[in-house]
């Protein structure tokens, strides 16, 4: 199983390939009123708007933002992670992306208990966290967001829309 890495606050996490779309630069996002409060707003991905998730308001971590950070492990790339989730597609917002590394799947242990997290493992001595996408927003949120984004497209506020 292949897994990309990366950085949110100072822990190492991890979401399988095959739901990875692409890597991205991060861009401008538009608000998105209504939005349940990790969709931090809409970006335009290859003339389509989806939804950015904050990927630190989904695992509720503080911490310095990411221009102020100064751990002395170089800059925040502050990536986009493009990745197909249960229902669309998400754009999901990281400090840095470090990799990509196969494992055994039988390496993924229970762990963690939120309903965001697929499992654990320990890779070089440090503990990653395997994020679970299926399980990024609940069913309510899903909802929630379904309304805010479609009263965006009737305002044509969507990112790429005609104004």
């Amino acid at each position: 199983m292949e897994l990309v890495e990366f950085e949110l606050a100072s822990g190492r996490y991890a979401l399988p390939m095959e739901r990875v779309v692409e890597l991205a630069p991060m861009v401008h996002a538009r608000d998105l009123p209504g939005a349940p409060p990790v969709v931090t707003g809409l970006v335009n991905h290859r003339g389509s708007a989806i939804p950015l998730v904050a990927l630190r308001r989904v695992f509720q971590l503080e911490g310095e933002t990411l221009a102020e950070r100064t751990d002395g492990r170089g800059p925040v790339d502050d990536h986009l992670v493009i990745a197909e989730g249960r229902t669309r597609r998400y754009a999901l917002q990281v400090d840095r992306v470090t990799g990509l590394r196969t494992i055994e799947p039988a390496t993924i242990e229970a762990g963690l208990p939120s309903r965001h997290v697929r499992g654990v493992l320990v890779l070089e001595g440090e503990l990653v966290v395997v994020q679970d996408l299926d399980a990024l927003l609940s069913l309510d949120d899903e909802a929630t967001l379904e309304r805010a984004v479609a009263v965006a497209a009737r305002m044509s506020t969507l990112p790429g829309a005609a104004t």
